[in-house]
């Protein structure tokens, strides 16, 4: 049997056409037009503005020409001079401001001493590794003084002491009051301080060791400040040493008056031999970054002692040598420098 296909009646385009054939559909409830006409739908089309006409003015009237004001009675203004100060220029990295000629400025506490003025810079604080001598605790590392300091041009000597403590404890009273002070603990040096501050325009304080160093060098990266550690055993000459400081081949067994031998490039005595010098710090392993303005380490086995002494051989004169000692203890070979700053 044989399904004929009835035509599809084509889709109404129109609601005319729909209306013409409402008998025959199905939907002719739902295609009625409606009853009331439908709402109109808001434009979104924004009105455009009102132009209001514009109203007439009268056109401005120029002056044909303008009078050039006289200037004969007005007063040129004064240059006006800046308050504040212009900027100073930056310290080289690793330059100092060395004094040929040391101040001698008395404290008005009766305490008459040289001291130095050091300008910030930069460093390699320790050793290298093919320096005689050298131990594990000098490890080469870079080291920036942020602040200028002024140190002590020499040891404080057993004068200087016992005008401030009153007494003399060194083990070297025969040689006189210009040798440096020794047989003094970290302690006593601190109750010298604290006097010391007591009176006067200025403070003093033991240097850090990265100070001291510093100050030591003078911009030097040798074992001595003079030049090259001379490999020789235990109480022989050292050639560089022996033209700038007191140690066990030229010092008879005994300290010496300051400032006999050959200073650094920045004015500083004795910083190779003849006593050693406690430093503020407590002794700690050297970190391995660079540092700025270091302190040391809050607590260790005891506090620095830096520069050698009379007793000490060339080696452990050198200016990366380390040695530390119990703040109580007291030694013959042992004394302080220090640096003074002005009170605030």
């Amino acid at each position: 049997m044989k399904l004929l296909r009835q035509k599809q009646k084509p889709f109404f385009s129109t609601l005319e056409e729909m209306e013409l054939d409402t008998s025959s559909s199905p939907l002719e409830f739902y295609l009625q037009p409606p009853s009331e006409p439908l709402p109109e739908r808001p434009s979104k089309r924004e009105p455009e503005p009102v132009i209001e006409p514009a109203t007439e003015t009268a056109p401005e009237t120029v002056p044909e020409s303008i009078p050039e004001p006289d200037l004969k009675f007005v007063s040129k203004p004064a240059a006006v001079t800046p308050t504040w100060p212009s900027p100073l220029p930056p310290l080289p990295a690793t330059t100092a401001r060395p004094i040929s000629e040391p101040h001698r400025k008395p404290d008005t506490g009766n305490f008459d001493a040289i001291f130095v003025d050091i300008a910030p810079g930069t460093f390699i604080m320790g050793s290298p590794e093919d320096e005689p001598g050298r131990r594990d605790d000098e490890t080469h590392h870079e080291v920036t003084i942020t602040r200028g300091f002024c140190i002590q041009a020499t040891p404080v000597t057993q004068g200087q002491w016992k005008s401030v403590m009153g007494t003399n404890p060194s083990n070297f009273v025969k040689e006189g009051l210009d040798c440096p002070v020794e047989g003094v603990s970290w302690n006593d040096c601190q109750e010298f301080i604290r006097k010391l501050n007591q009176k006067g325009e200025y403070g003093y304080r033991l240097p850090t060791e990265a100070e001291w160093e510093y100050a030591c060098r003078a911009r030097t990266n040798t074992a001595f400040y003079d030049g090259e550690i001379i490999k020789k055993r235990f109480g022989r000459k050292d050639t560089c040493l022996e033209a700038i400081g007191w140690y066990t081949a030229n010092s008879d067994g005994k300290t010496h008056p300051v400032a006999d031998k050959k200073p650094n490039a920045w004015g500083l005595f004795d910083m190779h031999g003849n006593v050693c010098e406690w430093c503020q710090d407590w002794y700690g392993m050297y970190p391995l970054m660079p540092q700025r303005d270091p302190r040391g380490v809050m607590i260790g086995p005891g506090c620095l002692v830096r520069g050698g002494s009379w007793t000490s051989t060339s080696q452990d004169c050198r200016s990366a040598r380390r040695l530390y000692h119990s703040p109580n203890s007291r030694s013959k070979f042992v004394g302080l420098r220090l640096v003074r700053e002005p009170k605030y």
